[in-house]
């Protein structure tokens, strides 16, 4: 089945594309050593591997490179292009945020102003009420000790005379004052990162001190089990350094350390 791919006739017809084939062949055909003789049989072949793979590396690398360099260039070309681009869309995305985040805050403080003045009006408002009815038991409390009992019910029974006012309405939301833009449109996309417990909000700059204070907050919490463990993801390349540099003295906990054989075939 062809590929699609059409390579030039000094690449299709290369001489190490059977022996490459043959060798590997060969390789994959070893089950198991069990003897010095298969042993060493073995050792020749990974040797022929890679005298294979260096002749092969000579044979395409100029290739690679000549067909490389255009290609680099019209990636480093557009990659430029799109960076400036990229930086102007950046710089007014931060400022559009900043402006955003400044209307929610003062639509926040406009609303609990407005909550505000709505409690001091229903608090009032409950006063005058109370206010009313304490006036009309009073005067009622006179009549009765006046003897004027029918007097006296019938003034708790009726409608007060001074009335107050209404309960006031409900408070109305707050709404940023963030206009539409033609051909522009944002979504909520909701992140997590660390943040240390002695900071609200959260600060513009944050010192590696505080970050590693959050992060060892974080991993308490997940070995208490308050946080499941993927959310720490495991550094395996300063792992293999810190093993690369004390060896068998390294002891960290949950961290096993072992040395495992590099094989280098000369061709």
């Amino acid at each position: 089945m062809s590929t699609g791919i059409i390579l030039p006739p000094e690449v299709k017809d290369n001489p190490f594309k059977k022996a490459a084939e043959e060798i590997s062949s060969l390789a994959l055909a070893v089950q198991q050593i069990a003897t010095v003789e298969e042993y060493t049989k073995a050792g020749e072949l990974y040797r022929q591997h890679a005298s294979a793979a260096s002749k092969i590396k000579d044979f395409y690398d100029p290739k690679v490179e000549a067909a490389h360099k255009p290609w680099k260039a019209l990636t480093d070309e557009r990659k430029g292009l799109l960076d400036a681009l990229d930086a102007g869309k950046k710089h007014l995305g931060r400022l559009m945020s900043s402006y955003e985040a400044a209307e929610a805050e003062k639509a926040r403080r406009l609303q609990q102003e407005a909550e505000r003045k709505q409690r001091e009006a229903e608090e009032q408002w409950k006063k005058e009420l109370k206010a009313e009815e304490d006036r009309r038991l009073e005067a009622a409390q006179v009549l009765q000790e006046e003897g004027l009992h029918e007097q006296a019910e019938a003034l708790l029974n009726q409608t007060p005379v001074q009335e107050p006012e209404p309960m006031p309405p409900p408070t109305p939301v707050a709404r940023p004052a963030v206009p539409k833009v033609s051909g522009m449109s944002a979504r909520s996309a909701w992140k997590g990162r660390l943040k240390p417990d002695d900071c609200d909000p959260y600060p513009a700059e944050v010192s590696e001190q505080s970050q590693m204070r959050a992060l060892v907050i974080l991993c308490k919490a997940i070995g208490e089990g308050k946080v499941p463990p993927q959310a720490v993801e495991l550094s395996q390349s300063f792992i293999n350094k810190q093993a690369s540099s004390f060896k068998s003295l390294l002891n960290y906990p949950g961290i096993e350390v072992y040395e495992e054989k590099i094989r280098v075939g000369r061709s």
